[in-house]
Parts: C-alpha cells; structure tokens; sequence
C-alpha cells in the first residue's frame, strides 16, 4: 500500500517537474527573444527613387508662387527649413528653391523672380552664399535644366498620382542588427513638399567633403563676373520692393578655411557690394551649429539655424 501511494504521488508530481523544467528552459529563451527584437528594428526607407523625383519635380514644376523664396546650392537646400522658419514668421508663405550645385547664373535669377509673388505686399529672396555657387561650373546649372526638360506626362504623374501610388504601395521594410549595422553609416534624408532635405549621417563625419571640394575649385574659382550680375539683380530687385537678404550658410572650419585658399572668394568684398546694392547680410556664427559631412548641416542645426535665421530677418523688417 505504501508502494502505490508513493507511485501515485510520483506520478501526480511529475508533471509538475516537467512544467519546471519547462519554464526554466522556455523563460531564458523568451528573455533573449524579447532581447533580440527589441534590437532587431524596421529600417523604413524615404529615399525611394519616386520620392526623390517628386520632391525635384515638385520643385521645379510647382505653379505655386511664394512672397518668401530661399535659393541657392545644397548646404541651403540641405540647411534652411521653410517650416521651421514659418514658426517664427507665421505670415509669409516659404519656400526653399535651393538646387544641387545651384547658381547665381542669369537663367537662375529669372527662375527664382518666377516663382515669387509679385502681388504680395512683402516679397523676400533669401540667398544662401557659397563660393561654389559663384563658380562656371555652378552656372551650368544641370540639375534644374534636366528638371526642367522631363515630359509633362511624367510631371503631372509625379505631382498627382504619386502620392496615391506610395499610399497604396506595400510598405518596404527591411530588417537590420543594430549590433552589426552600427559599424555601417546610415545616410539619412527625408524630402519635404516645401523644399527641404532633412539630412544626416550616422555617425558623422566632419572631413567627408574636404577632398571633393578641392576637386571642385580646380581651374572653377568665382568668378567676378557672375558676382557683379547677381549685384545688378539685387539692385534692381530692391528698386521694385523686393528685399534682398543674403547669408552664408554655416560649415566646418576646416571647409571655410579651404574655400578660402582655393576658391578665390572675399568675402568681405562681397559683402561690402551686397550692401551697396541694397541686400540686407546676416550674420551668424558657425561654431553654434554642427555639420554631418563637412559640408551640410545635420537636422537638429538646419531647424536651429533656420529659426535664427527668421528672428534675424523678423528684427530687420521690424526696423525697418
């Protein structure tokens, strides 16, 4: 009788030991599986080749006016957030017209004047100067030009119908390792409707352009007869009630120390004929902000520089 009550005790509690065992096999794995999912993240992708070309044709093709235009090359493009400018001047419609290697050509300065509301009664042109964007090979003005030459089939499909297309489009998610995709830059961009590219790279790295820019400026140094082109435009802007300001976007010290010895730029000078003309120069301070590549600043200081850059101008129409 003890046997069987010993027998069916054992039998009663083996379940219970599996069980255990179980759990003491199944808890530590669920622990690492909650682990590795939670490091384990979807990498959405906003740099699909639609999204690009809308942004650039948007751009281009928008039969949008603006009494607000933000021009010139990719640090403004890259650098300057109409909406982040709007929060400080909340009554003038912005837009950021900045294109890859923009210039201060003649066929530029027409395009930007297109764009601009002539009824409005404050009309601003905002430009973003850079050495390279007073160059002859800036002047070619290629990006534009080859937005300019696509067909109005695929205008009117990348304006209207894409964003349908993306709506309805599976989303594409790829999964990564953080542990094995952290030793890998991530390039980051994401296009708004109102011109900015908000961009950044993981982790930074504040020399990346130093060697392109000096492949740039080889036999391309600025040259004075684009400047004075762009001071007889800023004058005869200013003369019809167009304000003119004029900023050069922030970078590293070490890229404003090679535009200096290798592109021929004074700035001073430039300045000074700026003024002369009737624009209206920002300064600002390029150690308050923080560049990605060298070149372009990352997201946190072009929303910075932006907002500084509306109370500069919001305090020069003030007294004026």
């Amino acid at each position: 009788m003890h046997f069987f009550k010993g027998y069916r005790g054992a039998v009663h509690l083996f379940p219970i030991l599996i069980m255990k065992e179980r759990i003491l096999i199944i808890l530590p794995l669920s622990i690492l599986l909650l682990i590795g999912f939670n490091r384990v993240k979807p990498v959405t992708d906003d740099t699909k080749a639609s999204i690009i070309k809308r942004f650039w044709i948007l751009k281009t093709h928008t039969e949008r006016k603006f009494d607000f235009l933000i021009c010139g090359d990719s640090r403004t493009y890259r650098g300057i957030s109409p909406t982040e400018m709007r929060s400080v001047l909340p009554n003038f419609s912005i837009f950021n017209l900045g294109y890859s290697s923009g210039s201060y050509s003649s066929f530029m300065l027409t395009k930007m004047e297109s764009k601009l509301d002539m009824g409005a009664s404050q009309k601003i042109i905002l430009l973003g100067i850079t050495p390279y964007s007073l160059t002859p090979k800036a002047s070619l003005d290629g990006q534009i030009k080859q937005e300019l030459d696509r067909k109005k089939e695929e205008i009117f499909e990348s304006i209207y119908l894409q964003p349908w297309k993306l709506f309805f489009e599976p989303v594409e998610i790829r999964w990564r390792i953080d542990s094995l995709a952290k030793f890998k830059p991530k390039y980051i961009q994401k296009y708004y409707d109102d011109g900015w590219v908000a961009s950044d790279k993981i982790p930074p790295n504040p020399k990346e352009a130093l060697d392109e820019y000096v492949k740039d400026f080889n036999n391309n140094q600025v040259s004075e007869e684009i400047i004075d082109h762009l001071m007889g435009q800023v004058k005869e802007w200013t003369s019809r009630g167009i304000q003119v300001f004029g900023v050069r976007p922030p970078t590293t010290i070490e890229m404003l120390k090679l535009e200096k010895e290798l592109s021929n730029f004074d700035e001073d000078k430039f300045v000074l004929k700026f003024k002369q003309a009737g624009g209206i120069w920002l300064e600002v301070s390029a150690s308050r902000y923080a560049s990605y590549d060298g070149s372009h600043l990352d997201v946190s200081s072009a929303k910075e520089f932006s907002r500084d850059l509306a109370t500069k101008v919001g305090l020069s129409l003030k007294y004026q």
